[in-house]
């Protein structure tokens, strides 16, 4: 009879010796059945304390070092206040003890109502809190900032989908109608702000803003000073940012842009100060004479979408 290969004998003596140590393993079990039974009760005892205290989730929280916020304000708010206002929010942030550095940006991709804070937080030994408990301390402060909310949340190495959100979690809600949306929306805010589980909601759903604006006005009379239209381009000059010279330098570019005084782009009455010469009659006509000032709820600041429809 033929014998067994030396693998086969292998495989069976680590089989004898993993038998073997179960077997002594069991026989301590048998032999210690008080202290086995009580170290099973504490293993019951500590899952049942570690389910509980556990922060649960689909991804733990993390404490990356990194707070990112959004900043949300009117829609009818002007650029230099949304900056005074977005550095009332900077103050607060720059007055936390365990925050080492911070960055800010207005507009970019999104209206120009919306910014964003990130906040780097210092080496978490060298730190009295973690980034959930600055957040919860950074909150009531932020709070008092009056016309403008900063949504904080902290950074995390996994994100689920690729939105980026005012809050850690998100729930849509689409309609081909946008009429019907903006109906709705509003209720279902007010609603889960209701409910006392949650906080920070927010929705990125707007109606329609109150805007500014000034309008080319042309009557026959009026019209009759100029043999063309140049009062847009005039009002471009002074109250848009035309870029009227570039300079080089080694190590960096910079513009040259035309506009009148900062302070006065503001105030409608501007437009009585800033005269055009008519080539015809050779008179100097205000451009108050040629737009005209007014507010109304004309246009969206921006219109999310999911897919090719209005959330």
């Amino acid at each position: 009879m033929r014998g067994h290969s030396k693998a086969y004998m292998v495989i069976e003596r680590a089989f004898d010796k993993i038998l073997a140590g179960y077997t002594r393993g069991l026989d301590f079990v048998l032999d210690h059945k008080r202290a086995t039974l009580v170290t099973f009760l504490l293993t019951v005892a500590a899952t049942v304390f570690l389910y509980i205290y556990i922060p649960k989730g689909f991804f733990p929280q993390q404490d990356t070092g990194i707070i990112s916020g959004l900043t949300d304000a009117p829609q009818d708010i002007s650029f230099e206040e949304m900056v005074r206002r977005q550095h009332a929010v900077l103050d607060v942030v720059s007055r936390d003890p365990d925050i080492a550095s911070y960055g800010t940006g207005i507009g970019g991709g999104r209206p120009i109502n919306n910014g964003f804070v990130i906040m780097g937080l210092k080496p978490r030994n060298e730190r009295s809190a973690s980034a959930d408990e600055i957040i919860n301390r950074l909150r009531p402060q932020l709070a008092k900032v009056p016309g403008i909310q900063l949504f904080v949340q902290a950074a995390q190495d996994l994100n689920v989908g690729g939105r980026t959100s005012r809050t850690q979690y998100q729930y849509t809600v689409q309609d081909s109608d946008i009429s019907e949306l903006n109906e709705w929306a509003p209720k279902l805010l007010a609603a889960l702000k209701d409910l006392p589980s949650l906080r920070d909601v927010a929705s990125t759903s707007r109606p329609a803003a109150a805007c500014c604006r000034w309008r080319s006005i042309a009557t026959r009379r009026r019209a009759s000073a100029f043999s063309r239209p140049p009062w847009t381009k005039h009002l471009y000059d002074a109250f848009g940012q035309r870029q009227a010279a570039q300079f080089f330098t080694q190590a960096n570019s910079y513009h040259v842009v035309l506009e009148i005084t900062p302070s006065l782009q503001g105030d409608p009455d501007t437009l009585k100060k800033l005269y055009l010469k008519s080539p015809l009659t050779g008179q100097m006509v205000p451009l108050s004479a040629m737009t005209k000032f007014d507010t109304q709820h004309v246009t969206y600041l921006s219109i999310n979408h999911q897919g090719q429809f209005p959330r």
